[in-house]
Parts: structure tokens; sequence; C-alpha cells
């Protein structure tokens, strides 16, 4: 699969431009082969034989290009999407993150597209009809009305659709979406619906899949109707809020298929407990309200492999303990609100030897000390430890003993400074790094990063100090595909030329 990106993240928004693609020519193991032989043999001779292979490696490339991924904040405006669709043929994947009020009319000359994510929306829904092969669609933010809604249950093949139904239309959105008997994956944003529409969505045929955001309360009565729908394996309630006895979750005890779990804002110790029941949940999300002993229920989940939770006032470093004893968890993602959960609850978690990903978000009090334990957590290749402010190059200087990391972040912290960037040298795996907000970082730092030859995807957004020059350095990074500038109000160069030269 190739995939063709246009990322827009600095000063000066880049564009992904129209005609035929600059592919920066070969692959670099290519090029160092073309430079090998340029010496051996006279230029003359070689570049007639360099010429066609490129020319060649071109009109592959281009063909080969399934996935599309635009995130332009410029107008897309029609003509432009018509040329770039006409090279790349074969999509079968586009995606326009912040592009709104897109014409959609040029993709119905894409056969083989079968994706389509334009969250901020079409300025015309009724080319949606022509798209009869798509199984994926994310209409997110554009809000739809029932003559919309009614285009869009043309597409019988859909299996996945996230949509947003206009104010007053949440009920007969619904009711419509029976027409599609393929669709197993379902999201409602920003949902209004009433018991009844609750009901049309309980009569979806084959739906195993459900996101609900809703302005209401889950109320007892709509818990039940979801109590119904006994075929879901996934079922994401975190942007719902149960009603005040909090009893919501208790009707959710006959969905036995679920494997992942996301329960609704405000639901109590006791809803935890009565759901111990599902024994095949592998993924749970935990709300604010949890406790330290409501935490004790997570150990009558003998499946549970992966747990999201925000840990509110109720939860202390006893609370840490408990969710050390959980060691069947290879992904644990914590938001912390409160100062009772601090960096010596973080040694506790160390004893989870098999995580492979850990998440911890505004642990407070975590210093370099405690970040050292975690160093013993060799599976880890994901970590991010965002607004953990007492992290200086030392800590880093430990985590960089974590060789198997691809995926790292730092963002936020306020004594991450050039010489925190130079320890990250040993991690060669490394594919993502954020260091989103790290004030302290300069150009100088650019330098350390130039070490980490695998990085395709880089956010140095609101570091102020990083400018052009430090930006140049990077250009050793043959993967880099996505360079996130935004706030660095020093770098005024096209970000979009840059990454093209590979």
């Amino acid at each position: 699969m190739a995939e063709a990106v246009g990322e827009s993240s600095s000063g000066g928004d880049g564009q992904v431009g129209a005609g035929d693609p600059d592919w920066g020519s070969l692959f670099h193991h290519v090029l160092d082969g073309v430079k090998a032989a340029m010496t051996e043999h006279e230029e003359l001779v070689f570049l007639p034989c360099g010429r066609l292979v490129n020319r060649h490696w071109k009109q592959w490339a281009t063909q080969a290009t399934t996935h599309l991924e635009l995130a332009t904040r410029q107008h897309l405006c029609k003509e432009r999407l018509e040329c770039l669709v006409n090279v790349f043929t074969r999509l079968e994947h586009v995606t326009m993150m912040r592009a709104k009020d897109v014409n959609g009319s040029p993709l119905k000359h894409l056969p083989l597209l079968r994706h389509l994510w334009i969250p901020g929306g079409l300025s015309d829904v009724t080319h949606l009809g022509h798209f009869t092969a798509l199984i994926d669609l994310d209409l997110a933010h554009l809000p739809l009305t029932y003559q919309d809604v009614k285009v869009v249950t043309v597409l019988t093949r859909l299996a996945r659709l996230v949509v947003l139904f206009e104010s007053g239309n949440g009920d007969e959105g619904v009711a419509s979406l029976a027409l599609l008997p393929a669709l197993t994956d379902l999201k409602l944003t920003d949902a209004q619906l009433s018991d009844v529409g609750m009901r049309h969505l309980a009569r979806l045929p084959v739906l195993v899949n459900c996101t609900l955001s809703m302005h209401a309360t889950l109320s007892t009565v709509k818990a039940e109707i979801l109590g119904t729908i006994t075929d879901l394996v996934a079922l994401d309630l975190s942007r719902c809020a149960v009603s005040a006895n909090g009893d919501a979750a208790i009707h959710l005890q006959t969905l036995t298929n679920l494997t992942e779990l996301h329960l609704p804002a405000g639901t109590p110790d006791a809803g935890l407990q009565a759901l111990t029941c599902l024994t095949a949940i592998s993924h749970i999300h935990i709300s604010a309200e949890c406790s330290n002993e409501g935490l004790r229920s997570l150990e009558l989940f003998p499946s549970l492999s992966s747990l999201n939770m925000v840990v509110g006032q109720d939860v202390s470093n006893v609370g840490a303990q408990r969710i050390a004893s959980l060691t069947g968890l290879v992904d644990l993602d914590l938001t912390v609100t409160n100062v009772r959960f601090t960096g010596d609850g973080v040694i506790l978690l160390t004893a989870l030897t098999a995580l492979t990903a850990l998440r911890l978000t505004a642990v407070r009090e975590m210093t370099d000390r405690h970040v050292g334990h975690l160093g013993s957590l060799v599976a880890l290749k994901t970590l991010h430890l965002t607004v953990c402010q007492g992290i200086t190059s030392l800590g880093v200087g430990f985590i960089s003993g974590l060789t198997r990391l691809t995926d790292l972040s730092l963002s936020h912290g306020a004594a991450i400074t050039d010489a925190a960037v130079e320890k990250l040298a040993n991690l060669r795996s490394l594919t993502e790094l954020d260091l989103e907000g790290c004030s302290g970082i300069t150009d100088a730092g650019m330098d350390g990063l130039t070490k980490l030859t695998a990085l395709a995807d880089l956010d140095l957004s609101t570091c102020h100090l990083i400018t052009n020059a430090g930006v140049m350095k990077l250009a050793p990074l043959r993967f880099l595909r996505r360079l996130h500038l935004t706030n660095c109000y020093k770098v005024t160069m096209n970000i979009q030329e840059f990454l093209r030269k590979w």
C-alpha cells in the first residue's frame, strides 16, 4: 500500500499541489546505490539510465497510491480536488481532516473509493449518492438534515458511519439507518435521542460497535434499551452522563458479548461492580467517579488487558496499588486530576511488567527518581509522560534505556531542554515523537533528533525558540512524513517543500 499525505502544521501552511506528484525520486537505499554507481562510472554514461528508471518509478508510485490524506487548512476547491483525482486514480481511502464545505463531486471518478473521512463536511451531501461502493463514511461535524440522511441510506454497503444529526432530527435519523443492512459500526456525535430514538437504534440489524455522544443524560430507560442490543462487542458511552441515581450501568449486564466498554461519566463504584459479570471485557474506560475501593472490582474482569481511567479525587496511591495487581494489563492510560496520586504511585505501577503501552498525564510530583523506575518496563513500545513537569534530562536518560520504544511523548514538559533531547539518541526505533509545548528546546536540540533515523512523525508545536535553521537540521531524517510546527512563529519556511525532498 502506498500513501500520500498532505500536512499543514507550520506558521505558513503548506499544501499538496495538483498535477504530477513529487515523490522525491526513489527510496533512500536505491538513491544510495545510485550515488555509489555514479562514483564508479562516468556520470554521462549513467545518467540516461537513471532518468529512465526515475520516470518509471514516478509512474508506478502514483498508480500504487491507495491512501490520500489532506490536512491543509486552506480551502479545497473543486478544481484542485479534480487535479488530485486525475493523478491518483486508484485511491481507496481519502481523508480530509481539516477541510470544510468540500465539493466532493470529483470523488465520484474514483471507482475504488471505499473509505471517505471528511469530518468537516461536504458542501452538497447529494454527491454522496454516487459513492455506492463506500463501506466507511465519517461526517462527524456536518449536521445532517432528514433529506441528507436519505442520501446516506442509499449507500447500502456502509459498514461504518460517523454522523451528526441536525437538531431535532436524531430520532428520525436513527430510524432511517435501518436501511443500511451492513452497518456494524456506528458513532453518533452530539446525539439528541429520545427513548423512541434509542429503540430505533436497538433495531439496527447487525450493529456490533456503538459510540454515543449525548446531550441528555443516559437515563435508566435508555440504558435498559441499550441492554437489549446483545450482539454489541464494543460500547462507548464516555461522552454521556448517567442520571442522578447512577444506576444506568446495571442495565448493561445483559451485554455478555462486550469486549470493550467505555463507562459513562458519573458511574459509581456500584455500577462497575455490577458489570463484573461481563467476563469477556478486555478493554475498559472508567470515569473520575471511581474510588480506591471501587478499583477492587477490576480484579474480577479475567480478560482485562487494557485500562483507560480518569483518576479522580477519590483515588490515591492506594488505588495505584490496586491497578498494579492487574498483571495481565498490556495497555494502561491514566489521566490524573488530583494531588493524591503521585509519582510514588507510578513506582507501584512498575509491577506491570507485561505493559507495552503506558500513558500518564499530569501526575503530580513526578520527578526523575520516579521515571528511573520505569526502566524495568522493558517491553514498552509506547510511553507518554504528558504534563509531567518534574522530568529533566536526567529522567530522559533513564527512558533512553527502553530501546523497544516506537512512540514517545514528553509533551508540555516544562523542564525538557536541548540536553534532554540529546539523551534520546539511543532510541533508534522511535517512529513517533511528541515534544509539543517543551518550550526549552532550541535549534541546538535538533542535532540530537537527527540521530533518530526512523522518525516518521515529529511534533514540535509551541516550541517557540525553533527557527528555520533548526528545521533544516532535520533534513537527514529520510522517513519523516509529518512535522508539526503549530505556533512556532520563528519558522517561516514551507514545510511541505521541506518534507518532499525524500
